[in-house]
């Protein structure tokens, strides 16, 4: 594949990082939405921000799940403040 990657299709794009991550998806289709952003979709359903929806809503559930197993010792006041800390844009963005 060439070094210009703005040229490239969907396909190439979505072999290359199958290639880089060292996974192979079953469903291709789903890496290239992920990948999508609404700007660049067909259609209005074809980005990625209904998979944000989704894993913002399982990571906040996982850290959710975390927190109340363990940290017992806070009040639910307290635990909702975490997670809104751990799972802020900001926080996310710096780990990524």
């Amino acid at each position: 594949m060439s070094d210009d990657c703005h040229h490239w299709t969907a396909e190439q794009k979505a072999e290359l990082c199958q290639q880089r991550i060292g996974y192979r998806f079953q469903n291709v289709e789903l890496l290239k939405c992920a990948l999508t952003h609404a700007s660049g979709a067909a259609n209005r359903l074809a980005s990625n921000e209904r998979m944000e929806f989704l894993g913002d809503s399982v990571l906040g559930f996982t850290i959710c799940e975390w927190l109340f197993r363990n940290h017992t010792e806070y009040l639910e006041g307290e635990l909702t403040q975490i997670k809104s800390a751990v799972v802020s844009r900001r926080v996310c963005a710096r780990i990524s």
